[in-house]
């Protein structure tokens, strides 16, 4: 494996828990995320499933806000974050385990999946869950960085699960503003407040910058 392969790239940023801190690590990304985050926490406590797992939970940051939930990732320098903060959290392949939660969420995962591997990936997320599955991945209106594989518009994500989830729901999350470029050079602190008050958290068809799908496992 290339020493910049998207893997190695993201693994390598758990050196520390860089989700739990916007103002240090790319805060424009991180604020985005912060915004978005908040959709995702509100979907999980709508649906109110019998047990949640999060596969590729990374540093914790989604169980520490919904307050609840197990996670599983394959680096264990994030798991030992998502520990440190108080995260019921595993180094593990999600295809080892043997129960099956009411919602199983990957949250801006499928980016790091080879595109062959993905819907292999997908179909691991619907033998987990007994229930629901909640994916988001950034769209094609975002660049893709260094350690994504790919970025999804609607079609290719439904396609991705095409045969494996019934799409119950999708959602754009993020609109990007004419002005949000321009911001990425200044300063957070002074601006976080305005931002998450100008943030839309829901996109017009087309335009965000997330994608967040809900299905039932077929």
């Amino acid at each position: 494996m290339l020493d910049e392969s998207p893997g190695l790239i993201q693994s390598a940023q758990y050196d520390f828990p860089y989700h739990h801190l916007p103002r240090l690590y790319r805060w424009n990304h991180l604020l985005e995320y912060e915004v978005y985050l908040q959709r995702v926490v509100w979907w999980i406590r709508t649906l109110a499933p019998d047990g949640l797992l999060d596969v590729g939970c990374g540093d914790g940051r989604l169980l520490r806000e919904v307050g609840w939930g197990y996670g599983v990732d394959l680096e264990p320098r994030a798991i030992r974050w998502a520990k440190a903060v108080g995260v019921k959290a595993d180094c593990l392949d999600a295809r080892g385990l043997t129960i099956r939660y009411g919602l199983v969420t990957a949250v801006e995962v499928l980016e790091h999946i080879p595109p062959p591997q993905a819907r292999g990936f997908v179909r691991t997320l619907a033998e987990r869950s007994n229930g629901m599955v909640l994916i988001t991945v950034p769209t094609t209106n975002v660049p893709v960085p260094s350690k994504h594989y790919r970025h999804f518009d609607t079609l290719s994500l439904l396609g991705t699960v095409s045969g494996i989830l019934e799409p119950l729901w999708v959602e754009d999350l993020i609109d990007q503003p004419w002005w949000w470029s321009a911001l990425e050079r200044i300063p957070l602190k002074a601006h976080e407040g305005w931002l998450k008050r100008h943030l839309k958290t829901i996109a017009k068809p087309g335009r965000g910058r997330h994608l967040l799908l809900i299905g039932k496992p077929i």
